[in-house]
C-alpha cells in the first residue's frame, strides 16, 4: 500500500487512501482471487451504505479526516495537531441500523479496552499494551461510535456536500474537546462481484410544472453491464410510469457511475411523485435487494408559477400554496442571473429554474408573472 512511501521512494508519509484500494486489488490477484471479488470506494457515504455493506459481511475500511472548528472557521487538524496530522483509517467490525452505530476496530487507540468508549473485545485483553498484541485481531477492541449526519451550524468544512456523515465522539474519546470532528470522507470496501446496486436517487426539484422539465440523478455501482430504468411513481394511486432507461450501463472494477435524466412531465397528472430507479439483476447475482431505490418526492403542480408560500414552511422548502403571487415572484428574483455552478454569493436553485436550461432569467421570471394572481 505504499506505506510511507515504501514503494514510490517519494517521501510521503503515512498511507493514502487510493494506494490502500490498490495495494488490496494486488493482493487479490497475487491470491489468483482477483475475479471473485472487487474493490469499490465511495465518497462522502451516507450511514445506510456503510451499514449495508457491513450487514453483507463486506470488509469496510473508513477513512477519517479531521477539523477543527475554532468557533468563527474550520481549521485542517493537519495544521492545528500534530497528532492528527495525517488523519486515520479504521476497519468496520459491525453495524447497528436501529442505533445507527458502527463498531470499528481500531488499534490506534483501543478505545473500548482504554474505557473511554462503549463496544466490545473478542477477547479482552489488559490496556495499556504493547502494540504487538493488535497483530492477533482477536485482542483488537471493537469500539462503538454513534454515526449522525453532520448539522451545518457551523456551516460545513470546505469542500464538503451539503450532508456528511460523522463518527460522533470518536476524538473526544481521546481527550480532544468537542471543536473536534471526524469525517467520513472514504470508504474502501471489498466485496464478491455479481452485485448490482442503485445507492441513491435524488433531484434538485421539488416543484415541476406540467410540459417543463427537472433532472432525476441516480448513483449505481459495481461490476457488471446492466439496463437501468428511471421511473415516476404517483404515491396516491400507486402507478409508476417509466420516464428513462439507460441501456448497456458498464462498470468495471467496482466503480461508481451517476445517470442523469430529464424528466418532461408533460402528461403528467398533479400528485407527489416518488422517483424510483430499477437496475437488472445479473448473472449470479443472489442479493438483489439494494436493485431498487426509492426516494424523495417531486410535485407536480397543474397551478404554472406556484412554487411556494405554503404557511407553516419556509420560502425556501418549495411547498407550494395554491396561487400564484408575490412570494414566487420573491424567490425567483432572489435567484435571477445565477447558473448552475455560479460561484457565491450568487443564488442558484433548481426550482426557480422554471425552462430547466441552468439558468435563471427573464424566460423564468416570465413565466411567473404571466401567471401573477392565479390560484385554485
Amino acid at each position: 500500500m505504499d506505506t510511507d512511501g515504501q514503494v514510490s521512494h517519494d517521501g510521503r508519509n503515512g498511507t493514502r487512501w487510493t494506494d490502500i484500494q490498490k495495494g488490496i486489488q494486488q493482493y487479490l490477484a497475487q491470491q489468483g482471487v482477483a475475479g471473485m471479488f472487487e474493490v469499490h470506494t465511495s465518497s462522502f457515504p451516507d450511514f445506510p451504505w456503510i451499514d449495508n455493506e457491513t450487514e453483507k459481511c463486506q470488509d469496510v475500511e473508513l477513512c477519517l479526516e479531521f477539523w477543527q472548528w475554532t468557533g468563527t472557521s474550520w481549521t485542517n487538524t493537519t495544521i492545528t495537531e500534530p497528532s492528527l496530522q495525517f488523519h486515520h483509517c479504521v476497519t468496520c467490525a459491525g453495524a447497528n441500523a436501529t442505533t445507527s452505530q458502527i463498531l470499528v476496530s481500531d488499534p490506534w487507540q483501543d478505545a473500548y479496552e482504554a474505557g473511554t468508549a462503549p463496544g466490545r473485545s473478542p477477547v479482552p485483553y489488559i490496556h495499556p499494551h504493547n502494540t504487538a498484541i493488535h497483530n492477533d485481531a482477536r485482542f483488537v477492541s471493537q469500539d462503538a461510535y454513534v454515526v449522525v449526519p453532520f448539522s451545518p451550524n457551523p456551516p460545513k468544512p470546505p469542500g464538503y456536500p451539503d450532508i456528511v456523515w460523522e463518527l460522533q465522539g470518536y476524538l473526544q474519546s481521546m481527550g480532544y474537546h468537542v471543536g473536534y470532528h471526524a469525517f467520513i470522507r472514504w470508504v474502501i470496501a471489498t466485496s464478491a462481484t455479481h452485485d448490482i446496486a442503485v445507492t441513491n436517487v435524488t433531484s434538485p426539484k421539488k416543484v415541476i410544472f406540467p410540459g417543463y422539465g427537472g433532472n432525476v440523478t441516480a448513483t449505481v455501482e459495481n461490476r457488471a453491464r446492466f439496463n437501468v430504468t428511471m421511473y415516476a411513481n404517483l404515491t396516491a394511486t400507486g402507478n409508476a410510469t417509466i420516464f428513462a432507461k439507460f441501456l448497456n450501463v458498464t462498470l468495471d472494477g467496482g466503480k461508481i457511475a451517476s445517470l442523469t435524466a430529464t424528466w418532461n412531465t408533460k402528461g403528467f397528472a398533479k400528485g407527489n411523485y416518488s422517483m424510483i430507479t430499477a437496475a437488472d439483476v445479473v448473472p449470479e447475482e443472489t442479493h438483489t435487494a439494494d436493485n431498487n431505490f426509492t426516494d424523495g418526492y417531486i410535485v407536480i403542480s397543474d397551478l404554472v408559477g406556484d412554487l411556494t408560500g405554503a404557511p407553516g414552511h419556509n420560502l425556501w422548502d418549495f411547498v407550494p400554496d395554491g396561487s400564484v403571487g408575490g412570494s414566487d415572484i420573491i424567490v425567483v428574483a432572489r435567484c435571477f442571473g445565477s447558473y448552475l455552478g455560479a460561484p457565491p454569493p450568487m443564488v442558484w436553485n433548481a426550482n426557480c429554474d422554471i425552462t430547466n436550461d441552468a439558468v435563471i432569467d427573464g424566460s423564468d421570471l416570465i413565466i411567473i408573472t404571466r401567471h401573477f394572481g392565479d390560484h385554485v
